[in-house]
């Protein structure tokens, strides 16, 4: 029917939302571990779960469709793991009115200019460099998860290599990927498709408390994985891409709802590194329909929230291996455009540094790897590089023109 485009259009925005889904039941699974450890009600759970899940696919949606561009916020995992540290310090409200500070405190520095000053400051190679050793454990982890479930993930594999040489470049090759593991997981009867019931969901504000000591503990911490290790990252990789990235709009917004959304939960909510690099890539589909995994996706997390239960039925429903290897999966031609980033110039030392401190277990002042991997990585290349900066800084488009995955078909061309 004329009006309505063909179905093989949508097919790489779909291969691509898959993973996005599944990282955002990622969070899924960090949420009750910390509730345990609050021990939250289920009422409570459930709120926190709509702050960093839930709120974040609808503002994606809405962005995304005001912008046209692929802006994919999320529920920074960081900010949950540094939040369930401190559960033995301070109370649940305490870290509630601690997150919403951090809101506000970005907000101000939206206005002073602060954040789009550091934005100017962190040379793109470092983020290349901080993007592949945030995506390289995920696809290791592939290869390791090979001796949990070795028919399964070898199967998915298989597929994939199958796929990136035999379809069309319109295809994903996540999808048989995807198909054949499942397809192997319920030969081996490992699919799990009993019915479950699941209670509608109750949200509850959580009153904050506002404890100087909670602030002055938390709050920088929170400010800085969310505009440093989040956003700014998220906006400097959008626009290396040809993504005009609306930088102030999305600063706002990360201050806005982070407040707001922490009365449901603490939370720091920003363009989210892992998310935005599966969007934007090639493989979500021709530059000006990237936005559509983040609607396809989005619409998914939606529809589950309303019996946030079914999602953790989603994680015992199919084996656990099979939902990371395709997450390993969808990443590996991210990683190697980063890699390429990385090894090609004209700034080296500084990237491999970002690189290599994105994976180590670094934790100095409360900040994690990313973080100091930004820090690193740009020392080093200031102290070593400065006529690869001075490079950089003339003509950047040297260093930001992604490769194009070639279809069978236009190989002989």
């Amino acid at each position: 029917m004329r009006g309505f485009p063909p179905i093989r259009t949508w097919l790489p925005a779909i291969g691509t939302a898959v993973p996005l889904v599944v990282l955002r039941l990622v969070i899924l699974t960090l949420v009750l571990a910390a509730a345990r450890q609050f021990e939250l009600s289920q009422v409570e759970t459930m709120s926190w779960l709509i702050a960093v899940i839930g709120l974040p696919a609808a503002l994606s949606i809405f962005l995304s469709l005001r912008h046209r561009l692929p802006l994919t916020v999320g529920g920074n995992i960081l900010v949950i793991l540094f939040v369930t540290s401190l559960a033995q310090e301070f109370t649940f409200s305490e870290l509630i009115g601690a997150a919403m500070i951090a809101g506000v405190v970005i907000m101000g520095l939206t206005v002073a200019g602060v954040a789009d000053r550091i934005r100017h400051v962190v040379p793109i190679p470092i983020v290349y460099g901080l993007l592949a050793g945030v995506l390289a454990p995920y696809v290791i982890e592939v290869f390791s998860l090979l001796q949990v479930r070795p028919w399964i993930i070898a199967g998915a594999i298989v597929a994939y290599v199958l796929g990136q040489r035999f379809l069309p470049a319109a295809v994903p090759a996540i999808l048989p990927a995807l198909a054949a593991g499942l397809a192997i997981a319920a030969a081996l009867g490992e699919l799990n498709l009993a019915p479950r019931q699941f209670p509608a969901p109750d949200v509850r504000i959580s009153l904050p408390d506002f404890s100087l000591e909670a602030a002055v503990t938390a709050t920088p911490v929170i400010v800085i994985l969310v505009l440093m290790q989040s956003t700014i990252p998220s906006v400097i990789y959008l626009q290396a891409k040809d993504f005009p990235a609306p930088a102030k709009t999305l600063n706002y917004v990360s201050g806005v709802f982070t407040t707001a959304g922490s009365l449901l939960g603490p939370a720091g909510i920003g363009l989210s590194l892992p998310y935005t690099s599966l969007a934007a890539a090639p493989e979500a589909g021709p530059h000006q329909l990237r936005h559509r995994p983040v609607y396809i996706s989005g619409i998914a997390i939606l529809l589950l929230m309303p019996a946030v239960g079914a999602a953790a039925g989603i994680a015992e429903a199919v084996p656990m291996a099979l939902l990371m290897a395709v997450v390993g999966l969808a990443v590996i031609t991210v990683l190697a455009d980063a890699l390429r980033h990385v090894v090609t110039g004209p700034l080296r030392f500084g990237p491999v540094f970002a690189f290599v401190v994105a994976q180590s277990e670094l934790s100095l002042f409360g900040l994690g790897p990313f973080f100091w991997a930004l820090v690193a990585g740009s020392l080093i290349s200031a102290v070593l590089e400065s006529n690869g900066l001075r490079q950089l800084r003339g003509d950047p488009q040297d260093i930001v023109t992604p490769p194009k995955r070639v279809g069978p078909q236009e190989e002989g061309r």
